[in-house]
């Protein structure tokens, strides 16, 4: 819940509960290894460590893990999304928003576990409940745009770092909503606190 001996000053500070479920992500076994096993094993054996990331954004912890891992820390700058060169299709522009605020919405979400398609895990009725005002689609939107268009209000996230670096790259607000592993984290980060 609050960071290691000689970790950077930091505004990361867990909850009880973002801790377990942190630790939950982390120690998952898919491969024979829990993944923090899998992660220190390389972190250890590498000549060098690398993130895509820069000195301004994450600096005082790279210098961490140069010191900790006793190897140099190489950082190839944030990864920042080219600009969209096509036009947001027409069927997106008036499906934003949240169901609950009887405003507009649009979701781009991945089925759930036991769940072969998005439709499949919609609650009964929301689709009829929701019909000319709602949308929820499972696979790949063109976000980019999305974010950037006048229409959108606020862009709920689930803190992935491709869809925080694509969210910084407009003027479009943030609704933080982590779940899992590095999201938490992330979150902090981007929040401030």
């Amino acid at each position: 819940m609050n960071p290691p001996p000689g970790f950077p000053s930091s505004m990361i500070k867990l909850s009880a509960n973002e801790a377990r479920r942190l630790v939950f992500a982390t120690v998952q076994d898919f491969s024979g290894i829990p993944f923090t096993e899998r992660q220190s094993l390389c972190l250890t054996l590498s000549d060098a460590i690398s993130f895509k990331t820069c000195k301004e954004i994450k600096g005082p912890y790279c210098d961490h893990l140069q010191t900790q891992f006793g190897k140099p820390v190489i950082l190839s700058g944030p990864e920042f999304p080219e600009p969209p060169r096509s036009a947001l299709e027409d069927k997106w522009e008036l499906l934003l928003g949240f169901e609950l605020t009887g405003l507009t919405f649009f979701a781009a979400l991945k089925p759930p576990i036991g769940c072969d398609t998005i439709e499949s895990a919609l609650p009964e009725g929301l689709k009829e409940k929701v019909k000319g005002r709602g949308f929820a689609l499972g696979g790949v939107v063109q976000q980019q745009l999305i974010l950037n268009h006048p229409s959108v209000g606020c862009f709920v996230t689930h803190c992935g770092s491709s869809s925080l670096s694509e969210a910084l790259m407009t003027e479009c607000q943030l609704v933080l909503l982590p779940t899992v592993g590095d999201q938490i984290i992330n979150a902090r980060l981007m929040g401030g606190n």
